[in-house]
C-alpha cells in the first residue's frame, strides 16, 4: 500500500486502466472528429452564407444546447449507480481480506492452545499427535483456497498424500466428500481433540476455548466462500453498464461543441483530451470493479496471494505446535532462501511438502539440480 501519487498513477496505468486505454483513445478520436466537423461547418457558414449551410450551423448549435440540458438531468443516475456499485464491491473485497485473516488468526489460536496444553501420558511420544494436528490444520487451510483459487482447484488428494499432509486412508475418506472436504477435516480436528481430552492428555478446561476457536474458524471460512460467490444481480450490473454507456454517448456528441475553440483550427485537442479523461474515469471505474471482484485471480497490488497466506500460516502453526518439543525447528524461510540463492523457484506445493517433512524431524535441507532434498 502506498500514498505516493507517482506510484499510484503508475499502478493505475499499468493494471487498473490498462484495459480501457484503447476504448478511451477511440472515444477521444471520435469526439475529435465531431469537433473537426463542427469547425468545418463554421468555416462554411462564414464563407458561404446561404440557407442550407446556415440551417445546418443553427441546427447543430440548437442540438448541442438540448444535449446539454439532457445531460444535466441525466448524469445523476449513472453517477449514483456507479458510486453505490463501486462502494459495494470494494466493501466485499475488504470483507474477503478480513475473512482470510480471521481464518489465519483462528488457526494460529488453535495451534497455540494445542502447543501449550497438550501433555501426553508418561512414556508416550509428544510428537505423533501434534503432527496429526499440524497436518489437519494445514489441510483445512489449503482446502479453503482450493474452492476459490484457480490454480489450487486442480490439486487432488493424491498430491496431498505425496506432500505428507494426508495418509492414503485419509485421502480415501476425503475424496468423496466433495465440497464438504474442509468440514470433514475440521471434524477430524475436533475428534482428535476430544480423544486426547478423554485420555487426559488435554485438560477439560481447554474444551470451551478450543471449540469456540474451531467454530469461529469454520464460520470465517464459510463467510469467505459465500463472499466469493456473492456477486451483485446480473440485471443490476447490466443496467449500470447501460446507463454509463448512454451517458458517454451523450457526452461524445456534446463535449466537442461545448469545448470547441476556434483558434485551434481543425484539430480540437481540448475536446479530445476532455473526452479521453471522461472515458477513462467512467470505464476505468467499471474495470476496477471487475478486478476487485476476483482478487485471487487479479494482478498487481490488489491481487490476494493465497500462496503467501498458506505458507505464512504453516510457519506459525509449526512454530506454535512445537513449543514443548524443545528441539530446533527448521524455519521454512531457510530452505526457501537457499533455493532462491541457487536460482530455483519454489512453489506452494514444495513449500508445504518440505515444511511437513521438516516438521517430521529433518534438520537440514539442500538444493541440487533444482531438487529440494531433506536430510
Amino acid at each position: 500500500f502506498t500514498t505516493r501519487k507517482g506510484q499510484l498513477y503508475g499502478y493505475l496505468l499499468e493494471y487498473a486502466a490498462a484495459h480501457v486505454l484503447d476504448f478511451a483513445l477511440t472515444y477521444a478520436a471520435f469526439a475529435g472528429s465531431l469537433a473537426t466537423f463542427w469547425w468545418i461547418v463554421n468555416r462554411h457558414a462564414e464563407q458561404y452564407d446561404y440557407a442550407p449551410k446556415s440551417n445546418l450551423h443553427n441546427l447543430l448549435k440548437e442540438a448541442s444546447s438540448v444535449l446539454n440540458t439532457v445531460i444535466q438531468d441525466y448524469k445523476f443516475l449513472p453517477v449514483f449507480l456507479l458510486t453505490g456499485y463501486v462502494d459495494r464491491e470494494v466493501s466485499r473485497y475488504l470483507a474477503k481480506l478480513g475473512s482470510a485473516w480471521t481464518v489465519q488468526g483462528r488457526l494460529h489460536d488453535l495451534s497455540l492452545i494445542l502447543g501449550t496444553s497438550y501433555k501426553p501420558p508418561e512414556g508416550e511420544d509428544l510428537f505423533d499427535v501434534l503432527y496429526r494436528f499440524y497436518r489437519y490444520l494445514n489441510m483445512s487451510h489449503v482446502l479453503l483456497y482450493c474452492d476459490v483459487e484457480v490454480r489450487l482447484k486442480v490439486v487432488t488428494e493424491a498430491a496431498f498424500v505425496d506432500l505428507g499432509l494426508l495418509t492414503e486412508a485419509e485421502a480415501a475418506v476425503l475424496e468423496p466428500a466433495g465440497f464438504e472436504k474442509r468440514n470433514v477435516v475440521l471434524g477430524w480436528i475436533a475428534d482428535l481433540f476430544f480423544t486426547q481430552v478423554n485420555r487426559g492428555a488435554i485438560d477439560q478446561h481447554a474444551i470451551s476455548l478450543f471449540m469456540n476457536q474451531l467454530c469461529q474458524l469454520r464460520g470465517a471460512g464459510g463467510t469467505l466462500l459465500v463472499l466469493d460467490e456473492n456477486f451483485p444481480p446480473n440485471t443490476m450490473t447490466a443496467m449500470l453498464h447501460l446507463v454509463v454507456d448512454i451517458l458517454l454517448i451523450l457526452l461524445a456528441f456534446c463535449t466537442p461543441f461545448n469545448l470547441f475553440v476556434d483558434l485551434l483550427n481543425c484539430v480540437q485537442v481540448l475536446a479530445m483530451m476532455a473526452s479521453f479523461l471522461l472515458a477513462m474515469s467512467y470505464i476505468g471505474l467499471l474495470n476496477v470493479v471487475r478486478q476487485v471482484q476476483t482478487p485471487w485471480e487479479g494482478q498487481g497490488a490488489d491481487c490476494v496471494n493465497a500462496d503467501s497466506l498458506l505458507c505464512w500460516s504453516e510457519q506459525t502453526i509449526s512454530s506454535l505446535l512445537r513449543l514443548r518439543l524443545g528441539v530446533r525447528q527448521l524455519r521454512p524461510e531457510e530452505w526457501v532462501y537457499q533455493a532462491r540463492e541457487l536460482g530455483h523457484e519454489v512453489s506452494v506445493a514444495e513449500s508445504l511438502g518440505v515444511s511437513a517433512a521438516a516438521f517430521a524431524g529433518s534438520s537440514q535441507v539442500s538444493v541440487e539440480n533444482g531438487e529440494v532434498e531433506l536430510q
